[in-house]
């Protein structure tokens, strides 16, 4: 007995020895073909273990979680990952609820380096991957949309948007895609101080991190919580691209990434994404600098065969000011007395409205509640059983449908102009009876402004980056640098008795203002902000009224500084699709280190010639009160 024990615990030990060296064999063969067929330097795979190219010599990948490597260099090596992900598929690890076999952890790697070497199973034993299967089946994916929340008005920081995917069931509706799966990337942080999270996020502050969450949680932020509108691009994916896409969002788990606002962010890493379910389109490389998520959205579709169809999903207020416009007479009151308790819904003034004009004005009255709750600007003990009270009377009247759709916009944001613009023009300037003929070129990398044509961005908003403008002067044969400005953000969201947003500006950068009794202009460091009230006057014409505050800096001034107050006021007018108008005018009263008002009255015209080209002309008078120059000038816009 003693012995036969003895000889099976030798011979145990024995084929457990000669399974380890046939493993160790097989494992040499297979990254011998590895180096045969280069695949440590496959742009697939340095796709999915997200490696970038080092600026001289080497790669380092943007994921920062030490567990998503195997080999301890892993990050920065990628023959020593392939090496130590292959020697990791030889594990016989059994899959619990808090770990899984390599095989199943890197699923994607794993039938990859499969397609590609044909394994073994009889040596490397196929393992299953049950919390995989049991998690692809619930997602049971058949089509991936694309998702971009747009901006809204009054917060131009959205007017970048967002982008996440959705993937969709072979037998899902428009009604019941809400309950799909989303895929999203974001920042890991519970920071609500936007001025923190701007300058930590532009910094790489926070860590960037995958989730795959129900689509009506999204919806529910982005669509009723911060009132974007929501575009839905529905992509022509194959099965099998979409099947790549789910094995490697599931390997990325609750894997980090650096997270930068500008460029590492949500639209970036989700075309990392799609450059693992697509290989060989590359959409990630073609953004080195910053990745505008609504420029991602323009690239993804420049693929005519991949969107199969576009639909438009619009915010509560959206959809409460196109209600809004139906309105008639003191209906548009009534609503606010509803909302605000100072009438009953079955009050005579309700009732004598013929029935469809009940219905409408109630489940608006019922909409403009929810849209107050959902801002915090009614608690939830005055707007609960109002809110109740309003949609049983609603739910009482025999009629339906009584608001129309809201319309999709005649153009998405991937239709409109390009974000980047360079401008060429010239023109005349006029000073104490001398005149100076000038050509200017400028250049603006991004984003839009308030001039530009606003099809498929947000009215009112404009926001503008790293702006500058080169200027020769004919008369005195000199280039210069005319303007630079960092960045340019107006918010002129109009007022009516539903909404009343603050409009608001900033901008900071370097201009050239006279300093010294020569009115000479010099370069100098300029901060300005503004805020005030804007006003609609009809469906395209706004009129502003701003309180402005200045700042500016230069040795020459006396203490190094100069402040000023005072206001801007004038209207922005969208006379037909293609002509937008600009008249303003603004006083700065400087104290003290200045002593003196600088004055800017200015008419813009900008006329679409088509998407990405415009005419600009304008009509300028600023300077010193009693010592200004005029200003006449032309330039042709090029968005790319």
């Amino acid at each position: 007995m003693v012995r036969a024990l003895f000889f099976g615990f030798i011979l145990l030990i024995s084929s457990t020895l000669q399974a380890e060296t046939q493993q160790q064999a097989y494992l040499a063969a297979l990254i011998e073909r590895t180096n045969e067929k280069q695949l440590a330097v496959h742009q697939e795979w340095l796709n999915m273990v997200h490696y970038k190219p080092n600026t001289f010599s080497g790669y380092t990948s943007q994921i920062l979680t030490e567990e998503f490597f195997n080999a301890d260099d892993g990050r920065i090596n990628p023959q020593a990952e392939l090496e130590a992900t292959l020697a990791s598929f030889f594990s016989d690890e059994q899959e619990t609820d808090k770990q899984q076999n390599p095989q199943c952890r890197f699923i994607y790697r794993y039938h990859w380096l499969d397609r590609h070497l044909k394994f073994d199973n009889r040596i490397m034993p196929r393992r299953a991957c049950p919390r995989f299967n049991e998690w692809y089946k619930k997602i049971d994916p058949h089509q991936v949309t694309l998702i971009f929340p747009a901006g809204t008005d009054n917060s131009p920081s959205s007017m970048f948007g967002h982008t996440l995917f959705r993937i969709d069931r072979v037998d899902q509706t428009e009604k019941t895609r809400l309950f799909s799966y989303s895929i999203n990337f974001a920042a890991e942080t519970a920071e609500t101080n936007g001025l923190v999270f701007a300058v930590k996020g532009i910094f790489g502050g926070y860590p960037g991190r995958f989730s795959i969450m129900p689509y009506y949680e999204k919806v529910k932020q982005y669509n009723d919580m911060e009132h974007r509108d929501i575009w839905e691009y529905q992509l022509n994916l194959t099965q099998v691209e979409i099947e790549r896409l789910l094995q490697h969002s599931w390997e990325l788990g609750n894997t980090d990434f650096a997270y930068y606002f500008f460029l590492e962010n949500c639209s970036y890493q989700l075309l990392a994404l799609l450059d693992v379910a697509r290989p060989g389109h590359q959409l990630s490389d073609q953004f080195s600098v910053w990745a505008i998520p609504g420029d991602t959205v323009t690239v993804i579709l420049e693929d005519e065969k991949i969107l199969k169809k576009a639909l438009f999903r619009p915010s509560a207020k959206t959809k409460l000011r196109h209600a809004q416009s139906y309105l008639e007479g003191d209906e548009e009151e009534m609503v606010l007395d509803l909302v605000y308790g100072r009438i009953k819904p079955d009050s005579a003034e309700v009732k004598q409205l013929p029935v469809k004009r009940q219905a409408m004005v109630l489940i608006t009255a019922y909409d403009y509640l929810q849209y107050l709750f959902n801002r915090g600007e009614a608690t939830r003990e005055d707007s609960a059983g109002r809110s109740l009270e309003l949609l049983r009377a609603r739910n009482k009247l025999p009629v339906t449908n009584t608001i129309p759709p809201v319309p999709a916009p005649k153009a998405r944001f991937d239709q409109g102009h390009g974000t980047a613009r360079v401008s060429l023009g010239g023109g005349q300037i006029k000073q104490a009876g001398v005149q100076r003929n000038f050509t200017e070129i400028k250049y603006r990398p991004s984003y839009h402004s308030l001039l530009d044509n606003a099809d498929g961005y947000t009215h009112g908003a404009q926001i503008n980056f790293f702006d500058f403008t080169f200027r020769h002067d004919a008369e005195r044969d000199k280039l210069r640098l005319d303007e630079f400005m960092l960045i340019d953000i107006v918010s002129l969201a109009p007022r009516n008795n539903y909404f009343k947003p603050i409009s608001w500006k900033v901008n900071t950068g370097f201009v050239r203002r006279p300093i010294d009794d020569n009115y000479e202009d010099r370069m100098v460091y300029a901060v300005n902000g503004g805020f005030g009230l804007t006003y609609g006057l009809g469906k395209d014409l706004s009129l502003f009224t701003l309180l402005d505050v200045s700042l500016l800096f230069h040795g020459d001034i006396k203490d190094n500084y100069a402040v000023a107050a005072g206001p801007d006021v004038g209207l922005y007018w969208k006379l037909t699709d293609n002509w937008n108008l600009w008249l303003s005018g603004s006083v700065q009263h400087y104290q003290d280190n200045l002593d003196y008002a600088y004055v800017d009255y200015r008419l813009e015209n900008n006329f679409a010639l088509a998407k990405d080209l415009a005419l600009r002309l304008s009509a300028v008078e600023s300077g010193i009160r009693d010592h200004t120059e005029q200003e006449v000038s032309a330039a042709l816009h090029w968005y790319f």
